[in-house]
């Protein structure tokens, strides 16, 4: 988790990111989405809206090993997020192969 922990906290900064499950979805339904990360603690029903919508769009999902609560942090926010699209990586390699980070 400390690899993706550090991609995620490099592409808040220095790229563009949409935190939240509506924005999230959001994203994914207006095309601009590249990966989705979403935390290991979401409600099982938007994990499936998520995955559905993922699908659609042709995104990857990357899943974080921590809570909504630890991906907050790693957003560099203060407050739970359980999803977070990512539409530009800035200098993160988190767009690279997903195998990095499993």
């Amino acid at each position: 988790m400390k690899g993706i922990h550090e991609s995620i906290v490099v592409a808040v900064k220095s790229g563009e990111c949409f935190l939240g499950i509506r924005q999230t979805l959001r994203s994914l339904n207006r095309g601009e989405a590249k990966l989705v990360v979403i935390a290991s603690n979401i409600p099982t029903i938007m994990r499936i809206k998520l995955e559905q919508s993922a699908a659609i769009a042709k995104v990857r999902i990357q899943n974080y090993g921590g809570t909504n609560k630890e991906l907050g942090i790693a957003c560099g926010r203060s407050f739970r997020v359980s999803s977070l699209a990512i539409t530009d990586a800035g200098d993160s390699d988190i767009l690279g192969p997903p195998s990095a980070y499993n």
